[in-house]
């Protein structure tokens, strides 16, 4: 995995890519497996062997945000 710092003042830049780590982790391919917290702090990913079947379905929760909202006490309510 790669990171590269990125500026969007004036004309867009980009670094030079730098290794943030290296090893196995799983793919599901056409899909990323892995993700980043809004602020870029914390990546996710699974560490794994790839699995024996391809990726055949893809469930899409549509409002999930607000259904948490709904189900975690904290600000906001």
């Amino acid at each position: 995995m790669f990171a590269v710092d990125v500026s969007t003042a004036g004309d867009f830049q980009a670094s030079a890519p730098r290794l943030l780590f290296e090893g196995r982790y799983w793919s599901t391919e056409p899909l990323r497996s892995y993700d980043v917290t809004p602020d870029g702090q914390f990546i996710m990913s699974r560490r794994d062997n790839p699995p024996d079947q391809p990726v055949t379905r893809l469930n899409v929760v549509l409002g999930w945000a607000e259904t948490l909202k709904d189900r975690v006490p904290g600000e906001g309510k």
